[in-house]
């Protein structure tokens, strides 16, 4: 049975990763007006900045006053700046801080067991700093669970930005868990991930990375196309779920 509390619970429906210097900001803005349900992430490497879905900081910056606030933003820390953050390094969070007041930062690479992403949490509680945590196996799923109470996320994606699809997708440790779902989602088969996942998770949403590009460059057509195949289920999702509210209060009318 598909639940309602998914875009109840959150704004975001899908996350698009690996916008880069390359792609102009106003074209990410113009994109968020149509499909409020996106979410965009920047993959930030203090080693490969500069490279292909790797955007130099400055982009970042430029990218984050374009696009309006009622618009999700996330970074995704990489590599070296994830271990920095776990460091105590927050140099790129208060940074974030100051650039807008709101940001998921999903950190690749952490360790779901440590310690890290908890500290996190409870140092920016209270602001507008949420955290994911990576995991590329279904135990690490579960063993998300400890940070349920956080009510942050964690995300499920065993290919690791390769796009290589899972078997199955798994269910989160507890049905209040955030949970995202990546690895092989593209404009052929989103609508029967969305189906699937909206069968086993109360509050999701969905990554795509690899197959939104073309040739390893970011392809604002590949993205378009695949945000109004969202934007569709969405809407036919909504339906389905008020006219089950619907025929459930007739019934106990009756």
């Amino acid at each position: 049975m598909l639940r309602l509390t998914s875009y109840r619970t959150r704004k975001v429906l899908v996350t698009i990763t690996g916008a880069d210097h390359t792609v102009e900001p106003k074209a990410l803005a113009e994109l968020s007006e149509r499909f409020p349900l996106v979410e965009w992430a920047f993959l930030y490497s203090s080693t490969r900045a500069g490279s292909p879905r790797y955007p130099w900081w400055n982009w970042i910056e430029k990218a984050a006053r374009a696009i309006p606030w009622s618009a999700s933003l996330a970074l995704h820390t990489c590599g070296q700046q994830t271990r920095n953050i776990g460091a105590g390094d927050v140099t790129v969070l208060e940074h974030l801080r100051v650039l807008r007041p709101e940001w998921r930062v999903q950190l690749n690479g952490a360790d779901v067991e440590a310690a890290m992403p908890q500290r996190l949490w409870e140092k920016y509680e209270d602001s507008g700093l949420s955290f994911i945590v990576q995991a590329r196996t279904v135990d690490q799923v579960q063993d998300a669970a400890r940070f349920t109470r956080y009510e942050k996320g964690v995300l499920y994606d065993p290919s690791g930005g390769t796009g290589q699809r899972p078997e199955e997708w798994p269910k989160p440790p507890l049905a209040s868990q955030p949970i995202g779902y990546a690895g092989g989602i593209g404009e052929d088969n989103v609508r029967a991930v969305l189906d699937d996942v909206s069968t086993k998770a109360g509050c999701f949403w969905i990554d795509m990375e690899s197959s939104v590009r073309t040739n390893d460059r970011f392809d604002l057509e590949k993205v378009e196309r695949v945000l109004a195949i969202v934007h569709e289920w969405r809407a036919n999702y909504e339906k389905t779920m008020i006219e089950a509210w619907r025929a459930r209060r007739n019934q106990q009318k009756g």
